[in-house]
């Protein structure tokens, strides 16, 4: 499967309710791939849209929910792959695209606010 040009396909689907089921089966391949990769098959902005599919963040928003996101995220990152610090950046460089682009400023940290 092409991710790449299937990405538009996802978020189509993800519109249509009844098959949310294989629209989300198809974001978690898509976030397994680029575990399995560390970043290098699959470009950020369709992971982004794979976590945003999968979570529901396009109807319920990102506010408050980073912590969530993440903790599921390291949850699959374990089981596919052993969970590096590098492997880390890369998804917090993930979640940082997704909250800019649903919030329109990236992630803040504890620190900042």
């Amino acid at each position: 499967m092409d991710f790449v040009t299937n990405s538009k396909r996802l978020t189509g689907i993800y519109k249509d309710h009844l098959q949310r089921g294989a629209a989300r089966q198809q974001a978690k391949e898509v976030v397994r791939m680029f575990i399995a990769t560390k970043g290098t098959a699959i470009p950020l902005p369709v992971v982004v849209k794979a976590v945003r599919l999968l979570y529901n963040n396009v109807e319920d928003g990102v506010r408050g929910r980073s912590k969530l996101i993440t903790d599921k995220i390291g949850k699959l990152a374990k089981k596919v792959n052993d969970s590096s610090k590098e492997l880390s950046d890369i998804f917090n460089d993930a979640l940082d695209h997704a909250d800019h682009a649903l919030e329109g400023h990236p992630r803040r940290s504890r620190q900042q606010q």
